[in-house]
């Protein structure tokens, strides 16, 4: 997946680079649950048996997956919508409700992890 930064040749239409900061930060979070749903994934399936840790943890980390292409995309269509001086429209909130779900994927992992653990 390419860097959501701008090229370095590219002239800057926005001084804040708000919308780059904003996605980069999506980014960054999105991908830190990807990576805590797998790893949660793989420690909680040894402590429960069942499908039901790789299950979490593939959802978790399929969502995010989703997310970050949606991401990606809101991002392109933001930036080129600025770069044109069109009216800047954000969107609904789409990726939120997967980024929502990827959570709620990892919390039930974690959920899982501590109850067997007592």
């Amino acid at each position: 997946m390419p860097s959501l930064m701008r090229p370095a040749g590219d002239p800057v239409y926005d001084i804040g680079l708000a919308v780059e900061r904003t996605a980069l930060a999506w980014q960054r979070t999105i991908l830190a649950l990807v990576v805590g749903s797998v790893v949660a994934a793989r420690y909680v399936s040894y402590a429960v048996d069942g499908p039901a840790p790789i299950l979490l943890g593939a959802a978790g980390t399929g969502l995010g997956i989703v997310a970050l292409i949606w991401t990606r995309r809101r991002y392109d269509k933001m930036s080129s919508d600025l770069k044109e001086k069109r009216k800047v429209h954000p969107g609904g909130g789409g990726h939120l409700l997967l980024v929502m779900g990827s959570m709620l994927c990892l919390s039930a992992l974690l959920v899982l992890f501590v109850l067997t653990r007592g």
